[in-house]
Order: C-alpha cells, then structure tokens, then sequence
C-alpha cells in the first residue's frame, strides 16, 4: 500500500482510526493484503473492533479478513470488541455470527468468553 510509521502502520490504520471511514473503504478495495499486521500483530480488523465499526468489519471480512487473526499477544478482534463493550453488541454479535472462537485464549490464557464475563457480557 503505502509507507510505514515507526510501528509497521500504514495509512489505512490511521484511516479506519481516525474513523475516516469512505477513505478507509476506498483502501480496502485495493488492499492486497487485508490480514497485514503492524510489528504488534494488529491488523486492520482489530483496528475497526477498536473503533467499534461494524462496516469496516464487514467489509474486510467480506474481503477475506481472518476473524480470528491474533496480535502478538495473542488477542483476537472479538476480544478487542469485548473490551471495548460500551452496551452495543452488535459487532461482538458479528464476529461470533462469522465465526469468531469464544474459546480461542489470548498468550496470558484468557478466552473472549473469560473476557466477556468479567465485563457482565452474555456470549
């Protein structure tokens, strides 16, 4: 795509953060790699989970996004949106309708479920 920041970030990350999203779509069109990840394992899909955009998720997993792509912690969109929860969960909804592992555990042991019920979420 283009340069990278200090931390292997390219311009769509910004984009899809800075919740630009009609510039962020343009780019994923042309994305030759939706699954690349910056140098902390953070991929665009853990991006949109953050920012909390269910049409950016829908258009990289629509584009062949893994659902259950780790970072090098080995955390996955779905626990990036269970953590995120702010009452609305329709993007958790999502990822589990699409296929995302509940049980699937991050490098420190802990599960998106294990992180859904410490948070009071029903999975």
């Amino acid at each position: 795509m283009e340069r990278l920041d200090r931390v292997g970030r390219d311009i769509l990350f910004y984009k899809i953060a800075d919740k630009e999203f009609e510039e962020a779509k343009q780019l994923i069109e042309s994305a030759v790699d939706v699954n690349f990840q910056d140098e902390n394992g953070y991929s665009y899909l853990h991006c949109a989970a953050q920012v909390k955009s269910l049409e950016i998720a829908i258009l990289l997993i629509n584009k062949g996004a893994i659902i259950d792509i780790q970072d090098k912690y080995g955390k996955t969109p779905l626990m990036v949106a269970i953590s995120g929860y702010n009452g609305d969960d329709t993007l958790i909804k999502f990822f589990l309708e699409h296929g995302a592992s509940k049980e699937l555990k991050n490098y420190h042991g802990v599960s998106a479920i294990m992180v859904a019920e410490m948070k009071g979420i029903d999975l």
